[in-house]
């Protein structure tokens, strides 16, 4: 297995002129510092940042207009990234390579180097995977002060960009999920395609049928022919009326699409009418239910911005609804203007079909119960008949593509769940179980209850179990598990990064034991990144570590500005991808 280690961090902030530069050492480092406030955990969420993460920063951080390069080895190979916003550079060989966004290429470059083989449904498109970004990649190496002590899985932003992606991210990580089940995902997914264009068509098939069933009127003429009788008239009379079938047709089918497009403008107009009064009340709540300029959310923990500009962009965001519903207003009423043209248009076919009526009707035996249908009806029918058999074929081979999708895909379900046996997938949870269950008794964290735990994704069973102290180290005893999973079945392993461990404020004996979990067992297959405040506790950390002692200053400083941003400067030279 390789590792990556994080070699060393330049940071520039342009807004403040202000620089600083990190060296890491390969297996132990330890950023401290004698309080909370002077950037212990910004240091290490810009190693990730920088990388393509979005860590939880406070809400400074976008004011402050970072630059920052991480270099960094993965095996013998040495790369480097760089980020300022949403642009990233990466640096490999001797190359650099610049992105506009994390997602995309640059992902699916990443992914390359690191071997993270998951794919994810897109959320617009469940037909469509993708490679999901850095941050899927780091989250079991990287336990953040905000949310991981309490909740597994969740120490970035952004991660709701994907529905469901939990299971697939935690097998994958863990052996379950192997390199040839996502090829048979992406042969699933090329299937769905298939199937979603095939289901369009029958969509729209079943739309037009729907149509004219509303406007062309039964006959009770056809209702009693047998089908030898309906097949000569299609045959036959049809095709002296092959002009007047055509303008039906063409009128049918663009009445179709115009009932569509008045359905689908009807729909975002009211979607645009809830907008405004959802933006209303929003603009009223912030001004009038919201002290100060930032708001908590109780869900998440995460923090809004309320400040005056903020408002007034709701304000600016509710006139941009506005506009846009009124223009959808226009626009379908226009539409039901063209519908009601073309509705005449249908109505006036009547009148050139009637002089043929007597002939077409003429192929048939007259019976009593016919007799008093509308002369016009036959015709139209007919003509209703033609389309319907034309249509009706088309949209039976769809559903034929449809089904053969279907089992198709369902053969190849079945190929993924016999990649691993059941006898292996029992052997891989017995093994998590077993190192679960040593870092617990390591971690003296007994009272917390794994009768429900099976595998890496009972995560959710852990919480809450034990007192708060013991629930911190019984979820630290989880990561740990689950990182002897990644170290037997994965082939690169990140640097292992904690913020702050002592949550809680664990005792001294159980603060030791877990340091000393971190250096014996985990620094020799992860690089170690520990953020802690200075204690004696953290001597024995110290004796082999590389430790970056934080001062007042914090992480930068104006002196540092010069040297730092003039070494970055060759980035503004190259072109984005």
């Amino acid at each position: 297995m390789k590792k990556m280690i994080f070699k060393q961090v330049t940071i520039i902030s342009d807004s403040l002129k202000c620089g600083g530069q990190f060296e890491l050492s390969p297996k132990l480092n330890l950023i401290t510092g004698d309080d909370n406030s002077i950037g212990k955990s910004t240091l290490a969420k810009i190693l990730l940042w920088a990388i393509g993460c979005d860590p939880h920063f406070d809400t400074t951080w976008a004011a402050l207009d970072v630059l920052a390069l991480v270099e960094f080895n993965i095996g013998e190979e040495s790369y480097a990234t760089a980020r300022k916003g949403n642009q990233i550079w990466l640096k490999t060989g001797s190359s650099w390579q610049r992105f506009p966004k994390i997602t995309g290429d640059y992902s699916n470059q990443f992914a390359k180097l690191v071997d993270f083989n998951a794919l994810l449904p897109s959320r617009d498109d469940s037909a469509s995977l993708e490679v999901p970004p850095p941050a899927f990649f780091f989250l079991p190496f990287y336990l953040d002060q905000r949310e991981s002590w309490s909740k597994a899985w969740t120490s970035f932003s952004g991660l709701l960009q994907y529905k469901n992606w939990q299971r697939t991210i935690i097998e994958c990580h863990t052996g379950y999920l192997t390199d040839r089940h996502f090829s048979i995902e992406k042969q699933i997914a090329s299937k769905n395609d298939i199937k979603q264009d095939a289901a369009q068509v029958v969509g729209r098939i079943d739309t037009t049928l729907s149509v004219m069933s509303e406007f062309v009127p039964s006959s009770k003429r056809l209702l009693a022919a047998t089908s030898a009788e309906v097949d000569f008239l299609i045959s036959n009379i049809t095709d002296s009326l092959s002009e007047l079938q055509a303008e039906q047709e063409m009128i049918f089918s663009e009445l179709a699409k115009q009932q569509i497009d008045k359905e689908h403008t009807l729909s975002q107009l009211n979607i645009v009418k809830k907008a405004i009064k959802s933006l209303q009340n929003d603009y009223i709540f912030s001004v009038e239910n919201i002290v100060g300029d930032v708001l908590n959310c109780p869900i998440c923990g995460t923090e809004h911005d309320n400040s005056l500009v903020s408002r007034s962009s709701i304000l600016a965001d509710k006139d941009s609804a506005t506009e846009l519903a009124a223009s959808l207003a226009t626009n379908l009423s226009k539409i039901t203007e063209s519908i009601d043209k073309n509705k005449t248009k249908l109505y006036a076919t009547k009148s050139k079909i009637f002089e043929i009526e007597s002939l077409a009707a003429s192929q048939l035996p007259s019976a009593e119960d016919t007799e008093d249908d509308d002369p016009t009806s036959f015709i139209e029918g007919l003509a209703s008949l033609a389309v319907q058999r034309r249509v009706g074929q088309k949209r039976d081979e769809n559903n034929i593509i449809i089904k053969n999708v279907e089992r198709e895909n369902r053969a190849f379900k079945k190929q993924q769940k016999g990649l691993l046996s059941k006898d292996e997938k029992e052997a891989m949870n017995d093994e998590f179980m077993f190192n679960l269950q040593k870092y617990i008794s390591k971690l003296k964290a007994d009272g917390v209850n794994l009768s429900q735990v099976r595998s890496p994704k009972d995560y959710k069973k852990l919480y809450g179990s034990g007192g708060a102290a013991e629930s911190v180290r019984g979820l630290l005893a989880y990561y740990l598990a689950t990182l002897q999973q990644i170290y037997k079945y994965k082939t690169v392993a990140a640097p292992f990064i904690i913020d702050t461990p002592n949550q809680h404020e664990q005792v001294n004996q159980s603060y030791t034991e877990i340091l000393a979990l971190l250096k014996i067992d985990i620094s020799q297959q992860s690089q170690i990144i520990l953020c802690a405040m200075d204690r004696e506790d953290l001597a024995n950390f110290k004796e082999d570590a590389k430790v970056i002692k934080l001062t007042d200053k914090k992480l930068l400083s104006e002196s540092g500005y010069a040297a730092h941003r003039e070494s970055l400067r060759f980035l503004d030279n190259i072109a984005a991808i």
